[in-house]
Protein backbone atom coordinates (compact mmCIF):
# COMPACT_ATOMS: atom_id res chain seq x y z
CA UNK A 1 0.00 0.00 0.00
CA UNK A 2 2.88 2.33 -0.88
CA UNK A 3 1.74 6.57 -1.92
CA UNK A 4 -0.89 6.31 -0.52
CA UNK A 5 -3.82 8.20 -2.74
CA UNK A 6 -5.96 11.06 -1.04
CA UNK A 7 -8.50 9.25 -0.68
CA UNK A 8 -7.31 6.43 1.41
CA UNK A 9 -5.80 8.76 3.21
CA UNK A 10 -9.56 10.77 3.32
CA UNK A 11 -10.89 7.27 4.06
CA UNK A 12 -8.88 6.74 7.16
CA UNK A 13 -9.19 9.98 8.36
CA UNK A 14 -13.40 9.55 8.40
CA UNK A 15 -12.46 5.97 10.00
CA UNK A 16 -10.83 6.79 13.02
CA UNK A 17 -12.30 9.84 13.79
CA UNK A 18 -15.79 7.40 14.01
CA UNK A 19 -13.93 4.99 16.07
CA UNK A 20 -12.75 7.04 18.42
CA UNK A 21 -15.63 9.67 18.92
CA UNK A 22 -17.73 6.04 19.26
CA UNK A 23 -15.03 5.48 22.49
CA UNK A 24 -15.68 8.23 24.08
CA UNK A 25 -19.66 8.50 23.89
CA UNK A 26 -20.14 7.45 27.80
CA UNK A 27 -17.72 10.03 28.56
CA UNK A 28 -19.00 13.63 28.03
CA UNK A 29 -16.61 15.78 30.06
CA UNK A 30 -13.89 14.33 28.71
CA UNK A 31 -12.24 16.82 25.91
CA UNK A 32 -9.84 15.29 22.90
CA UNK A 33 -7.90 16.13 20.36
CA UNK A 34 -7.72 13.86 17.34
CA UNK A 35 -5.25 14.26 14.75
CA UNK A 36 -4.94 10.76 12.46
CA UNK A 37 -2.66 12.57 10.10
CA UNK A 38 0.20 11.53 7.83
CA UNK A 39 3.92 12.04 8.55
CA UNK A 40 3.95 15.59 6.26
CA UNK A 41 0.79 17.01 8.27
CA UNK A 42 2.19 15.61 11.29
CA UNK A 43 5.88 17.69 11.06
CA UNK A 44 4.11 20.64 9.06
CA UNK A 45 1.30 21.29 11.15
CA UNK A 46 0.33 18.90 14.27
CA UNK A 47 3.53 19.61 16.36
CA UNK A 48 2.76 23.20 16.85
CA UNK A 49 -0.75 22.44 17.43
CA UNK A 50 0.34 20.36 20.65
CA UNK A 51 2.98 22.76 21.81
CA UNK A 52 -0.45 25.06 22.00
CA UNK A 53 -2.80 22.56 23.47
CA UNK A 54 0.18 21.59 26.31
CA UNK A 55 0.20 25.29 27.36
CA UNK A 56 -3.27 25.74 27.73
CA UNK A 57 -2.86 23.38 30.41
CA UNK A 58 -0.29 24.41 32.08
CA UNK A 59 2.07 22.10 30.80
CA UNK A 60 5.20 23.26 28.50
CA UNK A 61 7.55 20.44 27.27
CA UNK A 62 11.10 20.39 27.94
CA UNK A 63 13.80 19.49 25.58
CA UNK A 64 13.58 15.95 25.95
CA UNK A 65 9.61 15.63 25.62
CA UNK A 66 9.80 18.15 22.66
CA UNK A 67 12.33 15.32 21.01
CA UNK A 68 9.82 12.81 21.85
CA UNK A 69 7.12 14.32 19.58
CA UNK A 70 9.77 14.75 16.84
CA UNK A 71 10.27 10.91 17.13
CA UNK A 72 7.00 9.42 17.69
CA UNK A 73 6.12 8.67 14.19
CA UNK A 74 9.26 6.64 13.65
CA UNK A 75 8.76 4.88 16.88
CA UNK A 76 4.91 4.14 17.33
CA UNK A 77 1.36 3.64 15.13
CA UNK A 78 -0.12 6.23 17.40
CA UNK A 79 0.26 8.02 20.62
CA UNK A 80 -1.73 9.72 23.34
CA UNK A 81 -0.97 12.37 25.55
CA UNK A 82 -3.21 13.36 28.66
CA UNK A 83 -3.30 16.06 31.26
CA UNK A 84 -4.41 14.22 34.43
CA UNK A 85 -3.54 17.15 36.52
CA UNK A 86 -5.95 19.47 34.57
CA UNK A 87 -9.97 19.51 35.54
CA UNK A 88 -10.78 20.24 32.33
CA UNK A 89 -9.43 16.61 31.43
CA UNK A 90 -8.05 17.39 27.98
CA UNK A 91 -6.22 14.70 26.29
CA UNK A 92 -4.39 14.18 22.54
CA UNK A 93 -4.31 11.23 20.19
CA UNK A 94 -2.60 10.84 17.24
CA UNK A 95 -2.69 8.63 14.81
CA UNK A 96 0.09 7.84 12.01
CA UNK A 97 -1.87 6.87 8.59
CA UNK A 98 1.45 6.31 6.79
CA UNK A 99 1.76 3.33 9.05
CA UNK A 100 -0.46 0.91 7.67
CA UNK A 101 1.57 1.44 4.36
CA UNK A 102 4.20 -1.62 6.56
CA UNK A 103 1.26 -4.01 7.73
CA UNK A 104 0.10 -7.14 6.23
CA UNK A 105 -3.23 -6.40 7.77
CA UNK A 106 -3.04 -2.65 7.30
CA UNK A 107 -6.66 -1.76 8.32
CA UNK A 108 -6.88 -4.46 11.02
CA UNK A 109 -3.89 -2.46 12.43
CA UNK A 110 -5.33 1.36 11.56
CA UNK A 111 -8.31 -0.02 13.77
CA UNK A 112 -6.40 -1.37 16.77
CA UNK A 113 -4.60 1.78 16.87
CA UNK A 114 -7.18 3.47 17.47
CA UNK A 115 -9.09 1.62 19.77
CA UNK A 116 -5.61 1.48 21.53
CA UNK A 117 -4.88 5.20 22.17
CA UNK A 118 -8.63 5.59 22.95
CA UNK A 119 -8.61 3.18 25.20
CA UNK A 120 -5.32 4.72 26.98
CA UNK A 121 -7.45 7.82 27.90
CA UNK A 122 -10.24 6.07 28.94
CA UNK A 123 -7.85 4.48 31.60
CA UNK A 124 -7.56 7.48 33.56
CA UNK A 125 -10.59 7.12 34.61
CA UNK A 126 -10.24 3.92 36.59
CA UNK A 127 -11.67 3.62 40.26
CA UNK A 128 -8.88 5.15 42.62
CA UNK A 129 -8.94 1.59 44.76
CA UNK A 130 -8.91 -0.55 42.43
CA UNK A 131 -6.51 -2.93 40.81
CA UNK A 132 -6.24 -1.57 37.41
CA UNK A 133 -5.64 2.08 38.70
CA UNK A 134 -3.06 0.93 41.17
CA UNK A 135 -0.84 -0.84 38.58
CA UNK A 136 -1.30 2.10 36.30
CA UNK A 137 0.58 4.45 39.01
CA UNK A 138 3.42 1.97 39.01
CA UNK A 139 3.32 2.39 34.84
CA UNK A 140 3.10 6.40 35.33
CA UNK A 141 5.72 6.07 37.84
CA UNK A 142 8.66 3.65 35.78
CA UNK A 143 7.48 6.16 32.64
CA UNK A 144 8.35 9.48 34.34
CA UNK A 145 11.58 7.75 36.12
CA UNK A 146 13.12 4.93 34.39
CA UNK A 147 12.07 5.88 30.55
CA UNK A 148 14.01 3.28 29.01
CA UNK A 149 12.78 0.57 30.62
CA UNK A 150 9.13 1.18 28.85
CA UNK A 151 10.88 1.63 25.73
CA UNK A 152 12.10 -1.98 26.22
CA UNK A 153 9.78 -3.21 28.02
CA UNK A 154 6.43 -1.82 25.70
CA UNK A 155 3.89 -4.38 26.06
CA UNK A 156 4.99 -5.88 29.55
CA UNK A 157 3.70 -2.59 31.35
CA UNK A 158 0.06 -3.10 32.43
CA UNK A 159 -1.41 -0.10 30.66
CA UNK A 160 -0.38 -1.38 27.25
CA UNK A 161 -1.47 -5.08 28.01
CA UNK A 162 -5.43 -4.07 28.95
CA UNK A 163 -5.01 -1.69 25.69
CA UNK A 164 -3.64 -4.12 23.30
CA UNK A 165 -6.48 -6.81 24.69
CA UNK A 166 -9.16 -4.42 24.58
CA UNK A 167 -8.04 -3.28 21.02
CA UNK A 168 -7.97 -6.63 19.37
CA UNK A 169 -11.29 -7.44 20.87
CA UNK A 170 -13.14 -4.61 19.49
CA UNK A 171 -11.24 -5.70 16.14
CA UNK A 172 -12.58 -9.24 16.29
CA UNK A 173 -16.28 -7.67 17.00
CA UNK A 174 -15.89 -5.35 13.60
CA UNK A 175 -14.16 -8.38 11.40
CA UNK A 176 -17.14 -10.74 12.91
CA UNK A 177 -19.91 -7.84 11.44
CA UNK A 178 -17.81 -8.00 8.03
CA UNK A 179 -18.38 -12.12 8.30
CA UNK A 180 -21.61 -12.08 7.43
CA UNK A 181 -20.91 -10.67 4.12
CA UNK A 182 -20.17 -13.49 2.12
CA UNK A 183 -18.34 -11.76 -0.70
CA UNK A 184 -15.65 -10.57 1.64
CA UNK A 185 -15.98 -13.72 4.06
CA UNK A 186 -13.75 -15.70 1.16
CA UNK A 187 -11.58 -12.71 0.15
CA UNK A 188 -8.02 -13.38 0.66
CA UNK A 189 -7.62 -10.34 2.79
CA UNK A 190 -10.37 -11.17 4.86
CA UNK A 191 -8.77 -14.68 6.08
CA UNK A 192 -5.61 -13.02 6.63
CA UNK A 193 -6.77 -10.41 8.35
CA UNK A 194 -8.80 -13.36 10.61
CA UNK A 195 -5.80 -14.92 10.81
CA UNK A 196 -3.84 -12.16 12.14
CA UNK A 197 -5.86 -11.07 15.03
CA UNK A 198 -5.78 -14.62 16.00
CA UNK A 199 -2.35 -14.41 16.37
CA UNK A 200 -2.51 -10.90 18.14
CA UNK A 201 -4.80 -12.58 20.50
CA UNK A 202 -2.02 -15.66 21.31
CA UNK A 203 0.63 -12.55 21.96
CA UNK A 204 -1.62 -10.31 24.52
CA UNK A 205 -3.08 -13.58 25.88
CA UNK A 206 0.59 -14.75 26.81
CA UNK A 207 1.58 -10.80 28.13
CA UNK A 208 -1.80 -10.62 29.98
CA UNK A 209 -1.24 -14.32 31.87
CA UNK A 210 2.82 -13.77 32.20
CA UNK A 211 2.16 -10.58 33.33
CA UNK A 212 4.34 -10.01 36.90
CA UNK A 213 2.50 -7.04 39.17
CA UNK A 214 4.68 -8.14 42.23
CA UNK A 215 8.32 -7.42 39.98
CA UNK A 216 6.83 -4.37 38.27
CA UNK A 217 6.11 -3.28 41.99
CA UNK A 218 10.11 -3.95 42.73
CA UNK A 219 11.39 -2.04 40.09
CA UNK A 220 9.11 1.52 40.96
CA UNK A 221 10.18 0.98 44.89
CA UNK A 222 13.70 0.52 43.55
CA UNK A 223 13.45 3.92 41.09
CA UNK A 224 11.77 5.47 44.25
CA UNK A 225 14.67 4.47 46.37
CA UNK A 226 17.18 5.45 43.84
CA UNK A 227 15.97 8.68 42.87
CA UNK A 228 15.07 9.90 45.99
CA UNK A 229 11.28 10.49 45.72
CA UNK A 230 8.07 10.10 47.74
CA UNK A 231 6.06 6.65 46.87
CA UNK A 232 3.13 8.54 48.51
CA UNK A 233 3.39 11.33 46.47
CA UNK A 234 4.18 8.98 43.33
CA UNK A 235 1.20 6.36 43.80
CA UNK A 236 -0.99 7.81 46.57
CA UNK A 237 -2.77 4.92 47.79
CA UNK A 238 0.85 4.04 48.87
CA UNK A 239 0.00 5.94 51.83
CA UNK A 240 -2.35 3.27 53.84
CA UNK A 241 1.24 1.13 53.25
CA UNK A 242 4.11 3.34 54.23
CA UNK A 243 4.77 6.13 56.48
CA UNK A 244 6.58 9.86 54.79
CA UNK A 245 9.74 8.91 54.87
CA UNK A 246 9.21 5.33 52.71
CA UNK A 247 9.20 2.98 55.54
CA UNK A 248 6.35 0.65 55.67
CA UNK A 249 4.09 0.52 58.57
CA UNK A 250 3.48 -2.35 60.55
CA UNK A 251 0.82 -4.54 59.14
CA UNK A 252 -1.50 -3.93 61.82
CA UNK A 253 -1.46 -0.06 61.33
CA UNK A 254 -2.18 -1.20 57.71
CA UNK A 255 -5.26 -2.63 58.44
CA UNK A 256 -6.03 -0.27 60.76
CA UNK A 257 -6.45 2.19 58.33
CA UNK A 258 -10.57 2.42 57.58
CA UNK A 259 -9.51 2.40 53.67
CA UNK A 260 -7.74 -0.83 53.76
CA UNK A 261 -11.25 -2.93 53.29
CA UNK A 262 -12.05 -0.41 50.37
CA UNK A 263 -8.66 -1.91 48.31
CA UNK A 264 -8.75 -4.30 45.95
CA UNK A 265 -7.26 -7.42 47.67
CA UNK A 266 -4.84 -8.02 45.00
CA UNK A 267 -3.10 -4.92 46.29
CA UNK A 268 -2.54 -5.54 49.32
CA UNK A 269 -1.37 -9.24 47.87
CA UNK A 270 1.34 -7.25 45.49
CA UNK A 271 2.26 -4.75 48.39
CA UNK A 272 2.96 -7.83 50.93
CA UNK A 273 4.95 -9.66 48.42
CA UNK A 274 7.02 -6.77 47.39
CA UNK A 275 11.14 -7.48 48.10
CA UNK A 276 11.72 -4.27 49.86
CA UNK A 277 8.17 -5.22 52.24
CA UNK A 278 9.75 -8.81 52.66
CA UNK A 279 13.27 -7.52 53.79
CA UNK A 280 11.90 -4.60 56.06
CA UNK A 281 9.87 -7.68 58.16
CA UNK A 282 10.50 -10.10 61.27
CA UNK A 283 8.67 -12.55 61.14
CA UNK A 284 8.95 -13.47 64.69
CA UNK A 285 7.77 -10.14 66.13
CA UNK A 286 4.34 -10.23 63.87
CA UNK A 287 1.39 -11.11 65.82
CA UNK A 288 -1.09 -13.96 64.76
CA UNK A 289 -3.25 -11.41 62.80
CA UNK A 290 -0.06 -9.72 61.05
CA UNK A 291 0.88 -13.53 60.31
CA UNK A 292 -2.17 -14.47 58.86
CA UNK A 293 -2.51 -11.41 56.95
CA UNK A 294 1.14 -11.80 55.64
CA UNK A 295 0.38 -15.93 54.97
CA UNK A 296 -2.63 -14.66 52.75
CA UNK A 297 -0.81 -12.46 50.75
CA UNK A 298 2.30 -15.12 49.85
CA UNK A 299 -0.20 -17.95 49.16
CA UNK A 300 -1.78 -15.83 46.41
CA UNK A 301 1.35 -14.66 44.76
CA UNK A 302 2.45 -18.11 45.27
CA UNK A 303 -0.57 -19.46 43.59
CA UNK A 304 0.16 -17.13 40.86
CA UNK A 305 3.91 -18.12 39.70
CA UNK A 306 2.93 -21.51 39.88
CA UNK A 307 -0.59 -21.23 37.62
CA UNK A 308 1.95 -18.70 34.89
CA UNK A 309 4.46 -21.82 35.04
CA UNK A 310 1.72 -24.53 34.29
CA UNK A 311 0.43 -22.07 31.26
CA UNK A 312 3.40 -21.60 29.79
CA UNK A 313 4.50 -25.41 29.60
CA UNK A 314 0.78 -25.91 28.27
CA UNK A 315 1.49 -22.95 25.66
CA UNK A 316 4.88 -24.60 24.88
CA UNK A 317 3.34 -27.58 24.42
CA UNK A 318 1.31 -26.11 21.74
CA UNK A 319 3.77 -24.63 20.32
CA UNK A 320 2.63 -21.25 20.49
CA UNK A 321 5.62 -19.90 21.88
CA UNK A 322 9.32 -19.85 20.98
CA UNK A 323 12.23 -22.40 22.86
CA UNK A 324 13.88 -19.17 23.73
CA UNK A 325 11.38 -17.32 25.32
CA UNK A 326 9.98 -20.71 27.08
CA UNK A 327 13.73 -21.28 28.92
CA UNK A 328 13.63 -17.45 30.20
CA UNK A 329 10.06 -17.33 31.07
CA UNK A 330 10.56 -20.83 33.18
CA UNK A 331 13.90 -19.76 34.27
CA UNK A 332 12.41 -16.39 36.05
CA UNK A 333 9.26 -18.32 37.21
CA UNK A 334 11.40 -20.89 39.11
CA UNK A 335 13.14 -18.49 40.48
CA UNK A 336 10.00 -16.48 41.64
CA UNK A 337 8.44 -19.73 43.24
CA UNK A 338 11.28 -20.37 44.79
CA UNK A 339 12.03 -17.12 46.47
CA UNK A 340 8.36 -16.92 47.82
CA UNK A 341 8.03 -20.45 48.92
CA UNK A 342 11.22 -19.58 51.51
CA UNK A 343 9.18 -16.64 52.55
CA UNK A 344 6.05 -18.75 53.10
CA UNK A 345 8.91 -21.55 55.15
CA UNK A 346 10.01 -18.59 57.40
CA UNK A 347 6.13 -17.55 58.15
CA UNK A 348 5.56 -20.94 58.98
CA UNK A 349 8.32 -21.57 61.12
CA UNK A 350 7.58 -18.05 62.91
CA UNK A 351 3.73 -19.52 63.06
CA UNK A 352 4.65 -22.97 65.00
CA UNK A 353 7.08 -20.84 67.02
CA UNK A 354 3.97 -19.10 68.54
CA UNK A 355 2.02 -22.07 68.19
CA UNK A 356 4.59 -24.08 70.38
CA UNK A 357 4.80 -20.73 73.25
CA UNK A 358 0.51 -20.87 73.36
CA UNK A 359 0.81 -24.79 74.04
CA UNK A 360 3.69 -24.46 76.38
CA UNK A 361 1.68 -21.77 78.99
CA UNK A 362 -1.69 -23.54 78.27
CA UNK A 363 -0.11 -26.64 80.26
CA UNK A 364 1.64 -24.60 82.94
CA UNK A 365 -1.67 -23.01 83.61
CA UNK A 366 -3.37 -26.08 83.49
CA UNK A 367 -0.96 -27.50 85.69
CA UNK A 368 -2.14 -24.75 87.93
CA UNK A 369 -6.21 -25.40 88.18
CA UNK A 370 -5.92 -21.92 85.49
CA UNK A 371 -9.17 -22.41 83.41
CA UNK A 372 -8.33 -21.98 80.03
CA UNK A 373 -11.15 -19.87 77.12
Amino acid sequence: MKNLSKETIKKMKIIAYAVISKEFENYPNMKVHLFPVTNFEYYTRCIKQFIKICADNGFHPNKNEFLGFIKNPFKYAGFNYNFEENSKIESIICVFINKIEKYKSPYVNFLRTCYHEARHIIQENFGNNSYAKFLQYIDRLLMRNSYADYDKSHDNYSIEIGANLYATFRVEEAIEKLEKMETIKNSNRYKLDKCYIEDLKKAYKLDYMLFDAVNHLNKALNVVNKKKLKINDEIPIFHIFTNDDNSFKPIHDMVKNPNFEKLDKRIIYTVLSSDLFLSSVDMEQLSDEELDTLNESLQYTYTIYNNQYQFIFNEFNNDNIKFKFFIKATEKLIKNIKKIKNHLLLLNSAQNSKQYQYEFIKSKLKEKNVEIL
